[in-house]
């Protein structure tokens, strides 16, 4: 949650050749991932694993979970060319 306690929405639009994040909820979405602040840095960093995050009921999911699956794809540091 943000402040307070209160939610904060992002949405993350992955389709397309420039994927793009923005404060806000979208109109229309294909997956909804509901996770906590704490656990999303978890997450995040590697401390938690999605599956892990899942069956424990801290991430909640709704819609596809094939493009949920992907989320870790969006969150993976980028691998060096060397």
């Amino acid at each position: 949650g943000g402040a307070s306690g209160a939610s904060t929405h992002w949405t993350v639009e992955a389709k397309g050749a420039s994927p793009s994040v923005r404060v806000g909820a979208p109109d229309k979405a294909d997956c909804t991932i509901t996770i906590g602040d704490t656990d999303l840095l978890a997450l995040a960093s590697g401390k938690l694993s999605g599956m892990s995050a899942y069956m424990s009921g801290k991430m909640k999911l709704k819609g596809s979970m094939g493009l949920a699956q992907k989320i870790g794809f969006l969150m993976a540091p980028p691998k060096s060319k060397l």
